[in-house]
């Protein structure tokens, strides 16, 4: 019922409208939300390819549309397809926004975790650890961290701990490990974590945590 309104909707507008991207965007949105990532991929499809027509578009809105649409092929388990879309959208990226912008280390950790499942461990390894580097630069000049943030960094944490497993690194994986637990737990982080002082875990969804709407 919740997904026929915006079909309904969808059927009824013209092609390419901004109303018609607007509810296609919507609608796939919905779909992954409810991991029907196979409905959402040709939605993002047809919302890129318009966006990449429209000369009023300044760019951002695309990159946030392809960073969209390589996550659903990502959690489709189209992961041949995932990776070279996030590859150009973190060059792309890293152009407009810089390096350290909130966007870019979201795609970042995204593309090493894409990494990590398709079996290319060390640049997985490396990639997180760079976007870790990034993100605690960030805690830095903001104290306490965001609430957008740190769920990001607590979830980056936690997949680099996966990846040094796969690589026997036990004693490196050791505080992502902990830090799992403690966010199991929902307790305060430990100094470690931040390099600052305790902070206390936002509540979130580990399924929807990048969703960009």
């Amino acid at each position: 019922m919740f997904f026929a309104r915006y079909e309904a909707t969808l059927a009824a507008q013209k092609s390419n409208h901004s109303d018609t991207l607007k509810t296609q965007h919507e609608l796939a949105v919905a779909y992954v939300n409810a991991s029907k990532y196979d409905l959402a991929v040709p939605l993002y499809e047809a919302t890129l390819a318009a966006l990449k027509t429209d000369s009023g578009n300044d760019g951002r809105i695309s990159l946030r549309s392809q960073f969209n649409l390589a996550y659903a092929y990502h959690w489709a388990g189209k992961i041949d397809l995932a990776v070279p879309l996030y590859e150009a959208t973190l060059a792309a990226q890293k152009s407009k926004l810089g390096d350290n912008h909130p966007d870019t280390l979201r795609t970042q950790s995204c593309l090493a975790v894409s990494y990590g499942e398709a079996g290319t461990l060390e640049k997985a390894e490396l990639l997180l650890k760079s976007t870790l580097d990034a993100q605690k630069l960030r805690f830095s000049e903001s104290d306490p961290p965001t609430s957008a943030a740190l769920p990001q960094f607590i979830h980056d944490f936690e997949e680099l701990s996966e990846i040094l497993l796969r690589h026997n690194k036990f004693s490196e994986a050791e505080p992502g490990l902990k830090l799992r637990l403690k966010v199991e737990e929902r307790v305060e982080l430990d100094d470690w974590t931040t390099g600052h002082r305790a902070y206390p875990i936002p509540a979130w969804r580990r399924d929807a945590r990048f969703a960009q709407t």
